[in-house]
């Protein structure tokens, strides 16, 4: 990785710009701290213990059924960008996982009020009133629900884009890699990567 190859410790002053107007790179290591310790890149899953997978930029468990990957893939629908679904949060999706075997986004939206009571520990308004939120996400638009999916590279702007040239679930999945690409002016590993994993 880039932070291997500067040889960065835990605790070095670093310079960063600006790449690509938004990302944050580090260009060079400014200070070197005495005592610290050299960045290490995981190459086991802290939760579930798979080997992950590198990517260019990134690290990957690829267990689907990892507690880790589960849960973060549940806090990513609920989270305000897309489903913003009110008073759900990471410790209520962990509680889901461990006390009503939530796994996939469909199981939370099957959670009765009594079970969000007991996922929660709140009483029966609250808990009526975390449902209700729940269900009320039902009603967002087709490009938060797009978005919430997690497909890589399909995040809220890109899903705008799609659902701009293909306002219903029924084109979006008839269109064609050339469609997204001309239509919603996808770039083509975009676009591929969205048929890949839809």
């Amino acid at each position: 990785s880039y932070v291997e190859f500067l040889h960065a410790n835990i605790g070095d002053s670093v310079s960063v710009y600006m790449a690509a107007e938004i990302i944050p790179q580090v260009s060079q290591i400014l200070d070197v701290c005495p005592n610290g310790t050299p960045v290490r890149i995981p190459t086991v899953c802290p939760v579930c213990g798979t080997t992950l997978e590198r990517g260019i930029c990134d690290v990957t468990c690829p267990n689907p059924n990892c507690k880790g990957r589960v849960v973060q893939t549940l806090i990513y629908w609920c989270s305000k960008q897309n489903m913003d679904i009110k008073g759900i949060g990471p410790a209520f999706l962990e509680a889901a996982y461990d006390k009503a075997d939530v796994r996939t986004v469909a199981q939370l939206y099957d959670l009765t009020p009594a079970e969000i009571g007991i996922v929660s520990g709140l009483g029966v308004e609250a808990a009526m009133k975390l449902w209700n939120a729940i269900q009320d996400s039902k009603k967002q638009p087709f490009h938060r629900v797009l978005s919430g999916l997690g497909l890589k590279y399909l995040g809220p702007e890109t899903a705008k884009k799609i659902t701009k040239a293909f306002p219903t679930f029924e084109e979006f999945n008839a269109a064609s890699i050339q469609d997204m690409e001309v239509k919603a002016r996808l770039g083509e590993d975009t676009a591929l990567s969205i048929d890949v994993n839809r």
